[in-house]
């Protein structure tokens, strides 16, 4: 898990970042494909993260 990770507009290094996210920020997740997670947070935000930015608890 990092510290911060920018989330994607959709799966892919190249897609246009939407956001930054911090660790210990709690999300929900939506959906997979790959190794990314499509994600939503407290506020209605949506977006993509790599798997491995990610930890359950």
């Amino acid at each position: 898990m990092s510290v911060s990770a920018y989330v994607k507009s959709s799966p892919g290094e190249n897609n246009t970042d939407l956001f930054l996210l911090h660790e210990g920020t709690r999300v929900d997740i939506l959906d997979a494909y790959e190794n990314w997670v499509k994600i939503r947070i407290a506020n209605g935000s949506i977006g993509w993260l790599k798997n491995s930015e990610t930890e359950e608890i």
